[in-house]
């Protein structure tokens, strides 16, 4: 059975890093200046053969195994 893992872009002082649902974040706190630049390190992270995700209304869904 397929399960997915969102990823949201969160607002800290900085900038935005990303977070996702289980607390981890996939860049390690790194802090972009936009909502939109976050969501497209997402993009160049996990829309490859290896990982399958997409962008969704809530953040970023990953397919996890």
């Amino acid at each position: 059975m397929n399960r997915f893992l969102i990823i949201r872009a969160i607002k800290k002082d900085q900038g935005y890093t990303l977070q996702d649902d289980l607390g981890n974040y996939p860049t390690e706190g790194r802090l972009v200046s936009s909502r939109q630049k976050a969501y497209m390190e997402c993009d160049a992270m996990y829309n490859n053969d290896m990982w399958h995700g997409h962008k969704v209304k809530s953040g970023y869904s990953i397919m996890i195994d």
